[in-house]
């Protein structure tokens, strides 16, 4: 088979390109196809690209999205910390005891929060380095 079809199976977008080798690719509803598959799609038409660079490009995407999904799960993490220690401070600020626990949590949803945004950067700058490693131009 020749060209690029492009069909849905379960939620998730599916490529074939030459010889029938099949890529999946998780499609973002709002979006369309992402950055990277629109690149890899049009390159690939040109000739310019082969299977392994197609591959290594989606991975470099996939990476980048569940780099992405991890920090939001930080975010959310962080705020049911200090969600919890907001209801502890209102309800329950007569208890010295539940005090503590509110401030702790407090704390707690600070560190994970500004953990998160640390491990984000730190990832996205390592497939910063790696993208223009793989792909120098």
């Amino acid at each position: 088979m020749h060209g690029f079809t492009f069909g849905r199976f379960f939620g998730l977008e599916l490529l074939e390109v030459c010889y029938g080798l099949k890529l999946r690719v998780q499609a973002n509803a709002d979006y369309g196809l992402s950055k990277a598959l629109r690149t890899v799609f049009c390159c690939h038409k040109e000739g310019s690209l082969s299977m392994d660079s197609i591959r290594d490009k989606l991975a470099l995407e996939r990476t980048r999205l569940a780099n992405e999904r991890t920090f939001l799960a930080y975010v959310r993490t962080a705020l049911s910390l200090i969600a919890g220690a907001a209801i502890l401070f209102e309800f329950f600020s007569t208890s010295p005891s539940y005090l503590v626990v509110a401030w702790f949590l407090a704390v707690m949803g600070v560190i994970v929060f500004f953990i998160g945004i640390y491990r984000f950067r730190a990832v996205r700058s390592e497939l910063r380095v790696e993208s223009e490693t793989t792909d120098p131009g």
